[in-house]
């Protein structure tokens, strides 16, 4: 390979990696995500409420979407059936959903924010079996997920 091909395929692949998001450990990324459920047993049809905490472990200021109906959250979740498949998200309700006017939040250097979601509202639970859920957070180009969480469903 010429040195020319070299260079022009090196530059190609630091110009890849410069487009994917890093991840990495607490200590690297600033932030901490720690998933808590009070239940890992839960019953086709109930509601299945999950906790996030995030964790500004920086010393830099963390910002967030938010809005004040407490209906969105600064993270995702990743669910997946026990053969690693994405779990399909649940049907809409008829009603009012998320809405209204959006505001940036801040999470100060080492300050940490608690937040709760119905995780049977946006995923389909009706299967009996096991799940696994991660929440995920992806922003400035780099991804944070949290301890993972199990919860059996059963009929």
């Amino acid at each position: 390979m010429s040195l020319q091909k070299a260079v022009l395929y090196l530059t190609f692949l630091g110009l890849v990696a410069g487009l994917l998001p890093a991840q990495g450990p607490p200590e690297e990324t600033g932030l901490l995500l720690s998933l808590t459920a009070p239940t890992t047993a839960l019953t086709a049809g109930t509601d299945f409420k999950v906790q996030v905490t995030m964790q500004n472990t920086s010393n830099h200021y963390v910002f967030y979407r938010a809005d004040l109906s407490g209906k969105t959250s600064p993270f995702s979740f990743d669910v997946r059936d026990s053969r690693g498949g994405e779990v399909a998200r649940a049907p809409r309700k008829p009603g009012p959903g998320a809405g209204g006017s959006y505001f940036r939040a801040t999470l100060h250097p080492q300050e940490s924010m608690t937040n709760e979601r119905v995780l049977t509202r946006d995923f389909d639970f009706s299967k009996a079996g096991r799940y696994t859920i991660q929440a995920v957070r992806q922003a400035d180009n780099v991804i944070v997920k949290s301890n993972v969480v199990t919860v059996t469903v059963v009929p």
